[in-house]
């Protein structure tokens, strides 16, 4: 288990912080779309209550 996480580490620094902010980005960006979702899902029940 520890040689993989190593071995990740080492395919991470291998491949350059690029690839790193791409999978935080898109993390980021599953985050948002999420909360939209959630915000977008309340206003519109309370829209139809009105």
């Amino acid at each position: 288990m520890l040689l993989w996480i190593l071995l990740l580490l080492l395919i991470l620094l291998g491949f350059g912080i690029p690839m790193l902010i791409l999978w935080y980005a898109a993390v980021l960006l599953l985050a948002i779309w999420i909360l939209s979702f959630a915000v977008g899902g309340g206003s519109r029940s309370a829209h139809g209550h009105q």
